[in-house]
Formats: structure tokens, C-alpha cells, sequence
């Protein structure tokens, strides 16, 4: 699959990160394979693509984890409200009672 098949299935954000991890790995593979030079530029290049793929990795696990504390704070309300006889709804991403 493509860049264009990977922004059409997720967003242009996947497919850019996507690539900018790819373009680590092309350089290095350059180095390896064709026996280029492992330059200044090259080093920085490598260097600033594995921390920027590193960091979206990161962003996006503190995301997920994040979004998960909240969750199990939503259902232990929710769970606290049944046991006291209250049916909770929600409304607007709100509980109400």
C-alpha cells in the first residue's frame, strides 16, 4: 500500500509520519546497500526523523492512556450512582442523574 492508499484509509497525519519513519530507513538502507558516504547531513536527517516518529509514538500513547483513565472514571460514577438507586444518563458527554 502507498502513501495515497494510507491517506485515503486513515488521515494525511498517518501517512506523513508513516513516511517520515520511511525516509530513516531509506537513508540508512543507502548506506548499508550502495556503500554511500554516512555524512553531517545524513546523521541530523536520521536523527531528526527517529525523534519526530518517537515523539508522535509517544503523543499518541499518552493519549490512549489518558483517554483510558477517564473511562474508568465515567463507569466508577456510573457504578457508584446504581448501587445508590439513581439511573444514570448521559447527555451531551455528561452524566446526569
Amino acid at each position: 500500500m502507498g502513501t495515497a492508499g494510507m491517506v485515503f484509509l486513515t488521515t494525511s497525519l498517518t501517512g506523513g509520519i508513516c513516511m517520515t519513519a520511511l525516509m530513516g530507513m531509506n537513508v540508512l538502507g543507502g548506506v548499508l546497500v550502495y556503500g554511500d558516504k554516512f555524512g553531517g547531513v545524513k546523521m541530523v536527517s536520521t536523527i531528526l526523523c527517529g525523534w519526530g516518529f518517537c515523539s508522535y509514538v509517544y503523543g499518541i500513547y499518552m493519549k490512549t492512556k489518558k483517554n483510558r483513565e477517564e473511562d474508568k472514571d465515567e463507569d466508577e460514577d456510573r457504578t457508584e450512582m446504581i448501587e445508590m438507586g439513581r439511573v444514570p444518563s448521559v447527555h451531551n458527554g455528561e452524566i446526569c442523574v
